[in-house]
């Protein structure tokens, strides 16, 4: 695939993105800076971008507040697989 990859666009990275004229763009901002250039922001597009911004932020601020969580659920599991160990498998 790399191989396939470097012959249409002349690197191996993704993204890349090959133009109709034959020549490639690489490189996520690249790419986002050519779209910018060539496409007028639809209507909506900033409300839209707030609002994912915004979902971003409640996710980051609840897997900060599941991470203890986590990591006592992962604690009694731990202490559960030790005891049957120790128990030959019978608790």
């Amino acid at each position: 695939m790399r191989t396939a990859l470097r012959d249409a666009t002349g690197a191996d990275t993704i993204p890349a993105l090959r133009l109709e004229n034959g020549s490639a763009i690489v490189g996520e901002e690249n790419i986002l800076a050519f779209l910018g250039e060539q496409f007028a922001e639809p209507l909506g597009a900033e409300a839209h971008q707030q609002k994912a911004a915004k979902a971003r932020r409640r996710s980051i601020v609840g897997n900060e507040q599941l991470a203890p969580i986590a990591a006592d659920v992962k604690r009694r599991l731990g202490d559960v697989v030790a005891k049957v160990g120790r128990t030959n498998g019978r608790l």
